[in-house]
C-alpha cells in the first residue's frame, strides 16, 4: 500500500466510522482510554466530540493535551490511528450536535464539553500493511 492509497483508506474509514477509541494521558503519565460518539469531522484534519464535563479524560487533557484517537473495521482489515492534541472548546453555541439523552438540557447543559482533536500523523493498517502519513491535509 502506498501512500496515496493510505490517504484514501483512511479518508473513507474517518467518514463511516462513528465510535472512535479516545487516548489521553492521566496524571500518572499512563494511557486511558474511553469510546465517544464523533459528531463530526473534517476530512481527517479534525475530528469533534461530545462529552461530560466531569469525565476523566477532561481532566487529563487540561494537564496534557497529547493523545490518540482509533478507529478500525474488522470486516476490511483496517484500522487508523491518529496522534494529535485535543482542545476543549468553550463556546459550544456555534455547534448545534449534541446527544440529547445524555444532556437534556441540549448545549446549555453546565456538563456539556465539546471536544476537537487535530491530529498530526496517522498510522494506517489495512489488510497487514502499515503506511504513516505524516502530513495530514
Amino acid at each position: 500500500m502506498n501512500k496515496q492509497e493510505a490517504e484514501r483508506v483512511a479518508f473513507e474509514l474517518a467518514k463511516k466510522n462513528h465510535h472512535y477509541v479516545i487516548g489521553t494521558i492521566n496524571q500518572d503519565g499512563y494511557p486511558d482510554l474511553s469510546v465517544l460518539i464523533k459528531l463530526k469531522h473534517n476530512g481527517i484534519k479534525e475530528f469533534y466530540f461530545s462529552t461530560n464535563e466531569e469525565t476523566d479524560k477532561i481532566e487529563n487533557i487540561k494537564h496534557n493535551p497529547n493523545g490518540c484517537i482509533y478507529c478500525f473495521d474488522p470486516f476490511e482489515y483496517t484500522g487508523l490511528t491518529f496522534f494529535g492534541k485535543f482542545q476543549i472548546i468553550e463556546q459550544v453555541h456555534n455547534h448545534v450536535e449534541f446527544s440529547e439523552d445524555i444532556f437534556p438540557e441540549g448545549l446549555n447543559s453546565k456538563n456539556y464539553v465539546l471536544l476537537k482533536f487535530i491530529p498530526k500523523k496517522v498510522k494506517v493498517y489495512h489488510l497487514l500493511n502499515k503506511v504513516w502519513i505524516d502530513d495530514i491535509k
